[in-house]
């Protein structure tokens, strides 16, 4: 099982952000990939789901934005 961090493109900055959002999945070549791509035709997990709803605080501008688009979501494997 592969654990991942769920990351969001901030228009703010064009910068990905990391959440604190960390999920586990069987297949481990999701590394990169946006949920759009690693959901196409499946249901969304309801914890990345809720992530749509959320809004985030830009590092760099400090500004709030909200990430609406599955392809814009993506999730990077963390390090053992």
């Amino acid at each position: 099982m592969t654990s991942y961090t769920v990351y969001v493109y901030c228009g703010e900055c064009d910068v990905r952000h990391n959440t604190p959002l960390t999920i586990n999945l069987d297949e481990p070549d999701f590394d990169g990939k946006s949920i759009g791509e690693v959901y196409d035709g499946q249901d969304v997990a309801p914890a990345v789901l809720s992530l749509l709803n959320d809004k985030f605080r830009c590092p760099a501008t400090g500004g709030l934005f909200s990430q609406l688009e599955n392809n814009e979501v993506f999730l990077i494997a963390e390090e053992s």
